[in-house]
């Protein structure tokens, strides 16, 4: 995590999760695309986890940086952004993507609130296995699997 997670610019703030992989458009449905947003974002998960275990930043401030992460993906994932650059699909709402994450992840909020608990959750799945891993058994590919398979959604919605 650099300076700070999230730019004042929500077009910033994906720029610096996609990296050199960003394109003129960033299409909600292309899995490639939000597999890298995942793994991006686990990773920023695990530099956190260093930084706050060798005192650089207090757990508070990593639970802070990966909730406003997780807020500003939301928006994103649910259309709620306002970015021209991001294209949506009808999937991309919360009565279709919140309301079925709401449900497949059992989590207690609201549908327009699913993908910012879906990414909290991972998050602390990731910290968790990091956390207790003496062997490097973090299955990180697994988590990132799950979570695009939820996000990108039936590919009638494409």
């Amino acid at each position: 995590m650099a300076s700070s997670p999230i730019d004042s610019d929500p077009l910033s703030f994906l720029t610096a999760l996609l990296g050199p992989a960003i394109v003129p458009s960033i299409d909600l449905g292309d899995r490639g695309l939000v597999e890298l947003l995942v793994r991006n974002y686990l990773e920023r998960c695990g530099e956190g986890v260093g930084r706050a275990a060798q005192g650089e930043i207090s757990q508070d401030d990593l639970v802070d940086q990966l909730s406003a992460v997780a807020d500003a993906l939301n928006d994103v994932f649910l259309g709620a952004s306002g970015l021209e650059e991001v294209i949506f699909h009808s999937w991309n709402t919360p009565e279709e993507l919140g309301v079925t994450l709401v449900r497949r992840l059992e989590a207690d909020c609201l549908p327009d609130e699913a993908v910012r608990a879906l990414f909290i959750r991972l998050a602390t799945v990731f910290m968790n296995q990091v956390r207790d891993s003496r062997a490097g058994t973090v299955d990180r590919e697994q988590l990132i699997k799950d979570a695009c398979d939820l996000l990108v959604g039936p590919a009638i919605y494409h």
